[in-house]
């Protein structure tokens, strides 16, 4: 896997031979934090576009999301 975006929320990864970016969500997050979680993923996915994205969301600790 190539290591594409590492922020304290959010690691990206992409993974060359499956042809699927690796996206881990970590920490606290909000409105805000997520909005510009989604925009890296997007841009991610412009430089690198995939068939898949594994979404994991498993490392966060707290969101202030509503439905």
């Amino acid at each position: 896997m190539c290591p594409l975006v590492d922020t304290p929320g959010l690691s990206i990864s992409y993974d060359f031979d499956n042809q699927w970016q690796y996206v881990e969500w970590k920490g606290e997050h909000d409105p805000a934090s997520s909005w510009a979680a989604c925009a890296l993923m997007l841009d991610t996915l412009r430089a690198f576009p995939c068939a898949r994205i594994l979404n994991d969301n498993s490392g966060i600790t707290r969101t202030t999301m509503q439905l």
